[in-house]
């Protein structure tokens, strides 16, 4: 029953660190997301003080 359990922990091992990267892949793309975002709102509010210098 042991050699069992060793045996499956072993088969998991690499799909546990495949789901970690993919988990950090994740993060970063929502970092980036939330940053593009943030770059869309700075641009929408400083878009009426341009047309307002026009």
């Amino acid at each position: 029953m042991i050699d069992d359990s060793a045996i499956a922990v072993e088969a998991c091992s690499p799909r546990v660190g495949e789901a970690g990267t993919t988990t950090i892949e994740v993060v970063e793309s929502v970092h980036r997301v939330t940053a593009i975002m943030g770059e869309i709102t700075a641009t929408s509010h400083e878009q009426p003080r341009w047309a307002l210098n026009r």
